[in-house]
């Protein structure tokens, strides 16, 4: 799992997270990956959770605000999931990454992906196929 895009607008950013199929069989998803911001902690002390409530993105967004549907991928091939929140504003956080797992998945992965969000909401999407944008 890779960030790939960025688009902003205005204090809205959404990033589209790509997952690729890395295994030598065919897999199928549906629904929401896990996802939770993580901060390193100074002098290579780890890292710990950022304080932060993931909420659906809503289905008035378009595309990216899909209800969960199955999502097949064959050996490496890739799906996406969007990611939404709001910067500048108040009760802002920085955080250096997220640790993510598939709807499918126990074992979560970290992802260095250094960003800043407010009102400690981020937003995010279903897994969908490739090639779908914000």
């Amino acid at each position: 799992m890779a960030p790939a895009a960025t688009k902003n607008q205005g204090t809205s950013h959404t990033e589209t997270f790509t997952i690729t199929n890395t295994t030598q069989n065919a897999c199928n998803m549906t629904g929401y990956p896990g996802v939770a911001p993580y901060r390193t902690q100074a002098g290579g002390g780890g890292s710990s959770s950022v304080q932060a409530v993931v909420v659906p993105i809503s289905a008035q967004v378009g595309a990216i605000g899909a209800s969960p549907r199955l999502v097949s991928l064959n050996p490496g091939q890739g799906a996406v999931f969007f990611l939404m929140w709001t910067a500048p504003g108040v009760s802002c956080q920085l955080a250096n990454g997220v640790s993510f797992n598939t709807p499918v998945a126990s074992t979560y992965a970290i992802v260095p992906f250094p960003f800043q969000f407010c009102a400690t909401t981020l937003k995010e999407s279903v897994v969908l196929p490739a090639g779908t944008s914000a």
